[in-house]
């Protein structure tokens, strides 16, 4: 049981938990060098892990899923990267649009779709705010026939955004961003 315990601190080592909620458990890491908060978020769901991949490996078409997300649109897929435009949405603050490159890489009993701010930001066709830095990373493994999902976000709004809206994205948001998957994950079963 020591070893246990052990070992769950080890795993979470530099993350507060802040919050459960739709079968997830939610962290918020230190505050880091760039000014990003990082969040954390690990599911397990009754969700075939196949499934849930398909639909967060089509980054194109997560408008539908995510209500945070006005548009998404590939732009382009090469060598392994998909470059796709998205405009992000929150009441109260301006929309933002931002290209970010995408990589589906194999994990141990599963995949990772990460992804990170373009350098090449051609493709942004609204005049939208570009948010200073978009990265993190979706991990669907397999879990007893169930899936164990990992969610991790580094976001930097850019523009002036009131700290109070950056409060609601770390935690209200980030939950609806999760109730949104959840949700569609259920309907589509």
């Amino acid at each position: 049981m020591l070893a246990l315990l052990f070992a769950a601190g080890v795993a979470h080592a530099g993350w507060t938990e802040t919050d459960a909620d739709h079968g997830c458990i939610f962290y918020r890491g230190a505050k880091e060098a760039s000014g990003a908060t990082p969040i954390r978020v690990e599911c397990d769901w009754d969700v075939a892990p196949a499934m849930l991949s398909a639909v967060l490996g089509n980054p194109g078409d997560h408008h539908v899923i995510f209500d945070s997300l006005r548009d998404s649109e590939t732009l382009s897929v090469s060598g392994g990267l998909e470059r796709v435009r998205q405009v992000h949405r929150a009441s109260g603050a301006s929309d933002r649009e931002v290209v970010v490159e995408i990589r589906t890489q194999p994990v141990a009993g599963g995949e990772r779709f990460s992804w990170r701010k373009s350098a090449d930001q051609t493709g942004r066709k609204t005049d939208g705010v570009e948010p200073d830095l978009s990265e993190g990373y979706w991990e669907v493994t397999a879990k007893d026939g169930r899936s164990r999902l990992v969610y991790e976000v580094r976001y930097l709004a850019g523009g002036n955004v009131p700290a109070f809206l950056v409060r609601w994205f770390q935690g209200a948001g980030i939950k609806g961003v999760i109730r949104d998957l959840r949700t569609f994950m259920d309907e589509h079963r």
